[in-house]
């Protein structure tokens, strides 16, 4: 092996795609972005000349969106091929040269790019003109979780605060955040500074019922399969009913209520054998019994086709309906806007840039919706 001879063939590529990556440089220091592009060079160095890109949009930020757009044109121009597959149509519509709509395993439509108008879904965009105005509207309350100068771990001075009913959308231009303020609130990683209020009075970080979090694709990873449904639906909720585990009788109670909304047959199989809706709909669920009072969504349209993202949003409204407050933790700002009343965006060495809804049209970026509030 010749360090400096792969060093001299390397660098070149990097330059020539504006990475911004030295030949040198250790992939554990490099940004998702970063990382991603070191996978894009290694199929050009290998010839390849067609690479499959899959849901990209949900690990990198608009920006670097933007800037991966600008490459993979430049890569084009070489004789380079890609083929684009995303669930956000809009996203489609700013790279591809055609885009073919895909549903049950077959193309249904084939647009070029310049017929690339899809009418937008009634549904959807009733939808969201209902929440912009039920935030708009929404009664100004206390907040309910106030944030001041949180550090620790990745997280560098981070302050927000959000209201019941109220969404607010933190969106981590780096994708290097959340992993770490999740933890912070469970009390899994300390606090170095910054305070924490929690319903008026001062939070040490744990593992407290009035705060929930729904992970990423909660249908793989909050889904217990060695559990019934039954019991996967109500396991946070023995704080509410401490007999829950020890009374058949609330347990019967408890599905019968649970049956009215998810459907009886629901508990007639196993959570594995549910469906990808099924499950979203049993692990949502579980949050609304558990009854916090905030709630942490990270990434929760993440490789939701459209059906299923109409459904999520049905979803997140519920909880905001019944009073809780939502945190919507975005890399993409794609539908996670739609529900919000505020945005805050986070990059590291940086200050965070607040934006009120009333400001979303100056938001430097292309997203669904932002035409709404222009």
């Amino acid at each position: 092996i010749r360090p400096r001879l792969l060093r001299q063939q390397l660098q070149p590529i990097l330059d020539r795609l504006d990475a911004g990556i030295s030949a040198d440089a250790y992939v554990g220091d490099l940004t998702h972005f970063q990382r991603f592009l070191v996978e894009l060079v290694k199929a050009i160095v290998a010839g390849c000349r067609l690479i499959t890109l899959r849901d990209v949009s949900t690990f990198i930020s608009d920006s670097e969106l933007s800037r991966l757009h600008q490459i993979l044109r430049r890569c084009a121009k070489e004789g380079i091929s890609f083929l684009y597959l995303g669930f956000h149509y809009e996203e489609l519509t700013r790279i591809c040269d055609r885009t073919a709509l895909f549903s049950n395993g077959r193309i249904t439509k084939v647009l070029e790019h310049e017929a690339m108008t899809l009418p937008i879904i009634d549904s959807y965009d009733s939808m969201v003109r209902r929440q912009l105005h039920r935030q708009q509207s929404r009664e100004e309350r206390p907040p309910v979780l106030r944030v001041e100068g949180l550090s620790g771990g990745a997280v560098e001075g981070l302050s927000f605060s959000v209201a019941p009913g109220e969404c607010v959308v933190l969106q981590d231009l780096q994708n290097r955040v959340f992993k770490d303020l999740i933890q912070l609130l469970h009390g899994e990683i300390p606090m170095e500074a910054g305070r924490i209020w929690l319903d008026g009075t001062l939070y040490v970080p744990d593992r407290d019922r009035r705060i929930a979090v729904v992970r990423e694709r909660p249908d793989r990873s909050m889904i217990f399969p060695q559990m019934s449904c039954l019991d996967n639906v109500g396991i946070t909720l023995d704080h509410r009913l401490p007999e829950l585990w020890r009374s058949a009788q609330v347990q019967k109670g408890l599905r019968r209520a649970c049956a009215e909304v998810l459907g009886d047959e629901v508990f007639q199989h196993l959570p594995e054998h549910l469906s990808v809706r099924q499950k979203y709909d049993l692990v949502y669920q579980r949050v609304l019994l558990q009854n916090p009072k905030v709630v942490f969504c990270v990434q929760p349209f993440q490789g939701a086709d459209l059906e299923m993202r109409i459904h999520i949003w049905e979803l997140l409204e519920q909880l905001l309906k019944k009073g809780a407050a939502l945190v919507i933790l975005a890399i993409n700002l794609a539908d996670s806007l739609s529900l919000a009343s505020r945005l805050i965006r986070i990059r590291q060495g940086a200050p965070p840039e607040v934006y009120e809804q009333a400001e979303f049209a100056r938001i430097p970026f292309s997203a669904p919706w932002l035409d709404l509030y222009r």
